[in-house]
């Protein structure tokens, strides 16, 4: 006899397709993330929003200040042409209501005045030159004869003026219409020449130092083959 099996087998699975499965949760860290971008998503569209407000209220502020400023200039620009057109206005009135005579001799006057200032002002500073002592002291500039100020290479010292080649002592001589002296030559063969110890000698006579400068004779090696050394100037007081 055979034996009964008694086991049964489980009932099948039933699914039904229009059921969609359980989702299954995420797990805690995932569901942060996704808040925390969620958050900043948030915060950005926040500060978006008020910098595009603050850019409107800043370029509304701006325009008004440049409208202010050019308005300012524009208003400053008119006047100054007004100015200068009522100026024009009345140098024109004068000018044709005044005689021709009256303005050249108000012209003249003005030079003279001019002259007046520069030969004041020239005897002043040769009578300070007078006290200098020293090649170091500081001169005291002469005004030139058609401007009411000293020839940009008027020497600081008297040593400046020593140390200076002869073309720049000949445009100082010119700059202050400083005429040398007419020389005799020793020799009908050759023509007088000044040197440029005696230009610079006129030159301090002319702005009041009695110091003068003299040439120093060369020294020479005590080689076999002596070598003449350049020349100085000796800086003394005027015999």
């Amino acid at each position: 006899m055979t034996g009964r099996n008694t086991s049964r087998n489980p009932p099948p699975l039933k699914i039904d397709p229009t059921t969609p499965p359980a989702s299954n949760p995420l797990p805690p860290k995932t569901s942060s993330l996704k808040k925390l971008r969620h958050d900043l998503q948030e915060q950005k569209a926040q500060y978006e929003a008020q910098f595009q407000l603050l850019e409107g209220r800043l370029s509304g502020q701006l325009e008004d200040a440049i409208k202010g400023v050019l308005r300012d200039q524009a208003l400053s620009l008119v006047k100054k042409r007004v100015r200068e057109g009522i100026s024009n206005s009345v140098s024109e009135e004068l000018r044709l209501q005044i005689p021709p005579q009256l303005l050249t001799q108000n012209e003249m006057h003005t030079s003279q005045m001019l002259e007046v200032n520069t030969s004041v002002y020239n005897s002043e500073s040769r009578a300070r030159n007078i006290s200098i002592r020293g090649a170091s002291d500081s001169l005291h500039p002469l005004w030139l004869p058609s401007d009411s100020k000293p020839h940009p290479r008027f020497p600081p010292t008297v040593r400046a003026l020593a140390d200076k080649s002869n073309e720049e002592i000949e445009i100082l001589l010119q700059a202050y219409n400083i005429a040398m002296p007419p020389l005799r030559s020793q020799s009908t063969d050759k023509q007088p020449v000044i040197t440029r110890e005696e230009k610079i000698n006129h030159f301090l006579n002319f702005i009041g130092v009695t110091l003068r400068v003299v040439p120093k004779p060369p020294t020479t090696t005590t080689g076999k083959e002596g070598k003449k050394l350049s020349s100085t100037l000796v800086i003394s007081a005027c015999q």
